[in-house]
Formats: structure tokens, C-alpha cells, sequence
């Protein structure tokens, strides 16, 4: 995908912590040139279809300058 004009790909993954608790995770990774940029969001695993919206335009906010 491109983001931000920029080559991006987004993971999506289940993160256990060690008290047990779990996480879903949204990951972006965005290239510019020969630098990596990595964006994560940790949510509760419950909420990701509520907050997958509002990570979305979060995501469109990043600013590597």
C-alpha cells in the first residue's frame, strides 16, 4: 500500500503481554529511501473493530520530517 506517498505495509497481529493480557496490534512500516519508519498501535483484541477506523485516520497523521 502507499501512505503518505511513501511504500507502506500494515500487519495486523495478536501480542500477549506477560501478566496474560492480550493485545491486537496494528503495525506500519513505511520506507523513505534507505530509512524503515515503524508505527505500532497495541488495542485491547475486543476493540480493534471499533478503533480500526480511528487508527486508520490516526496513521494518515504521521509526519517523518
Amino acid at each position: 500500500m502507499t501512505l503518505l506517498g511513501r511504500e507502506t505495509r500494515r500487519l495486523t497481529y495478536q501480542a500477549r503481554q506477560r501478566a496474560g493480557l492480550e493485545n491486537m496490534v496494528i503495525e506500519y512500516i513505511i520506507k523513505e529511501g534507505p530509512d524503515m519508519w515503524f508505527v505500532a498501535y497495541m488495542i485491547p483484541a475486543g476493540q480493534i473493530m471499533d478503533l480500526t477506523p480511528m487508527i486508520d485516520q490516526s496513521i494518515q497523521t504521521f509526519n517523518i520530517f
